[in-house]
C-alpha cells in the first residue's frame, strides 16, 4: 500500500505574521533605545515612583463583567511619567506590565511579546509627538495652556496606535481564521449529508475558529 506523502514545505507567511512580527521588532528596538538611556543617564527618584504607581495600577486591573476585557488607571501613570520626566523609564514600565498581565492570563509567546512590546512602541511614538509639538518632558515652568495641545497630540497619538495595532492584528487573525476553516481547511467541511448543528454548537472542527482571540 502506498503511503501517503506529506508535504515538507514550511507554511506561508501571513499578512498577520508580518504585521506581529513588524511591532515585535520595532518594540524591542525602542525599548533597547530607553534601557539604553536609563543606563547612560539614570532616572531621578520621582521619575521611579511613577513608573512604580503604573506597576501597582497594572496589577489592580479590574475586569469588566460580562467582557473579556479589563480597566485600570496604569495608562494615566505612564502617559503622566513619558510627559514629565521623559518617555525611557515609562517605557520600560509598560512593557513590564504588559509581560506579567499577559503572562498571568497564559498567552503564547508570541502575543505575550506582541503586547508586550506594542504599547511600549505606541508610548515612544507619543512621547516623540509630544515633544514635536513644542512640549518639553524637563520643563515643569511652562504655562498649562502651552501644555494643552501637545498633550492632546500625545494622547490621541498614543491611544490610536495602540488601539489601531491591535485591532489590525485581530482583524488579520480573523481573515486568516475564516480563510483557513472556509477554504483549505478539509477538517472544517462536513463529510455527511446530516444537518447543521444547533447555534449553541461549534461547527469548526479544527479549532481554530474555536479559540479565543485574545490578543488582549
Amino acid at each position: 500500500m502506498a503511503q501517503p506523502q506529506h508535504s515538507s514545505r514550511r507554511p506561508a507567511i501571513t499578512a498577520l505574521d508580518i504585521h506581529v512580527r513588524a511591532v515585535i521588532c520595532f518594540g524591542f528596538a525602542a525599548i533597547a533605545a530607553a534601557v539604553y538611556a536609563m543606563v547612560m543617564a539614570p532616572p531621578a527618584l520621582n521619575t521611579l515612583v511613577f513608573a512604580g504607581l503604573g506597576l501597582v495600577a497594572g496589577l489592580c486591573a479590574v475586569k469588566i463583567p460580562g467582557v473579556n476585557a479589563r480597566v485600570s488607571a496604569s495608562d494615566t501613570f505612564f502617559i503622566a511619567s513619558a510627559m514629565l520626566f521623559g518617555p525611557a523609564s515609562a517605557m520600560a514600565a509598560l512593557a513590564i506590565n504588559s509581560a506579567v498581565l499577559c503572562w498571568r492570563r497564559g498567552y503564547t509567546i508570541q502575543r505575550l511579546l506582541f503586547n508586550a512590546t506594542q504599547p511600549a512602541l505606541s508610548l515612544g511614538i507619543a512621547t516623540g509627538v509630544f515633544q514635536l509639538c513644542g512640549g518639553s518632558p524637563l520643563d515643569q515652568s511652562a504655562h498649562v495652556t502651552q501644555t494643552i495641545l501637545p498633550l492632546a497630540a500625545m494622547t490621541a497619538v498614543y491611544f490610536g496606535l495602540n488601539s489601531g495595532l491591535l485591532a489590525l492584528a485581530i482583524a488579520l487573525e480573523s481573515r486568516r481564521a475564516s480563510t483557513m476553516c472556509g477554504n483549505g481547511c478539509g477538517r472544517c467541511r462536513s463529510t455527511t449529508s446530516r444537518p447543521p448543528p444547533p447555534p449553541s454548537v461549534s461547527s469548526s472542527r479544527c479549532g481554530r475558529l474555536d479559540r479565543p482571540r485574545r490578543w488582549r
